[in-house]
């Protein structure tokens, strides 16, 4: 079983996503935020994940 995040199965490529996502917040231990992107650092600085904010991120709702 996958440790990763999604309750149910997935088509192949997600799952692997979601997989391989999981595998970075594990390799995660500490981050660095630039601007609008924020990266992910394993133990030795190195990057394993970027993310940015999305360009709209400001108008978007986010219901309760």
């Amino acid at each position: 079983m996958s440790a990763g995040f999604t309750e149910k199965a997935c088509a192949a490529p997600l799952m692997r996503l979601d997989d391989r996502l999981a595998a970075a917040v594990r390799q995660t231990v500490s981050y660095r935020i630039s601007g609008t992107q924020l990266e992910w650092l394993d133990e030795n600085g190195n990057t394993v994940l970027k993310a940015r904010r999305a360009e709209n991120a400001d108008k978007q709702a986010v219901a309760d």
